[in-house]
């Protein structure tokens, strides 16, 4: 095998008063020749699309809250 990559993300939700707190933890696993030659790279990459995505995520998940309890006020 040449090369070889996997990754994956673990989010865990728990009750956070009136909200819910969401955690997360994003990996990525290379190997082979891909991990010689960007192996930290290819990481690091992964972890900031995953930022990006949970940071939005979270962005317009709480837009919709707020736009519901305005609505059931």
């Amino acid at each position: 095998m040449l090369a070889h990559a996997k990754g994956g993300v673990t989010v865990h939700l728990s009750d956070d008063g009136a909200g819910t707190l969401m955690r997360y933890e994003a990996k990525a696993e290379v190997g082979g020749r891909l991990a010689q030659l960007g192996g930290r790279l290819i990481d690091s990459a992964a972890k900031k699309l995953a930022d990006e995505f949970f940071d939005k995520f979270a962005a317009v998940a709480g837009e919709k809250a707020g736009a519901a309890a305005v609505a059931s006020a």
